[in-house]
């Protein structure tokens, strides 16, 4: 028998948060960034961020190893995505993009998980999960750590097996 990981997932349009547990215990903190030079396209960066999570799936799978959950970020209105804003308008479309990148890593995972899932990272507070990450040693990207919240939310730090 393989090995089982579980994944944890921040989805962004500039920068997505991957944590990799095996076990109950995160082994990587990664930060995809899209590779394209055109910032103001979209779909390019979409597509970006997809096909590096798809091969990050492929490298974590073979004929032994298997992927059981992967758990992204559940939305919802982000006081800080509207404070930052200049418009209403202008939070609803960055929310929406950051939902595209989610449907986007969902579909990926689909391909490779034994379930997909949501978790909402508001359940533990921020402060808690950085004293939590710098007790593991844990260093990565604002947006890896945030995907180890959301991990911790999914209850991914509780599989032991």
């Amino acid at each position: 028998m393989g090995l089982e990981y579980d994944i944890s997932a921040d989805p962004g349009t500039n920068a997505t948060g991957i944590c990799i547990w095996l076990k109950g215990e995160p082994v990587a903190l990664k930060t995809i960034r899209p590779k394209t030079t055109e910032s103001s396209d979209y779909l390019s960066r979409v597509l970006s961020v997809t096909s590096q999570f798809r091969q990050l799936c492929i490298d974590l799978v073979d004929v032994e190893n298997s992927i059981r959950t992967v758990a992204i970020e559940e939305f919802e209105w982000h006081n800080s995505r509207l404070e930052k804003a200049t418009s209403a308008h202008t939070a609803q479309v960055s929310m929406s993009k950051c939902n595209g990148v989610k449907c986007a890593l969902a579909a990926v995972a689909f391909d490779f998980a034994d379930e997909v899932t949501e978790a909402n990272k508001k359940q533990i507070k921020k402060s808690e999960t950085a004293l939590l990450a710098r007790c593991k040693g844990l260093k990565g990207s604002k947006d890896a750590l945030d995907a180890y919240q959301i991990g911790v939310c999914a209850g991914l730090d509780r599989r032991r097996l």
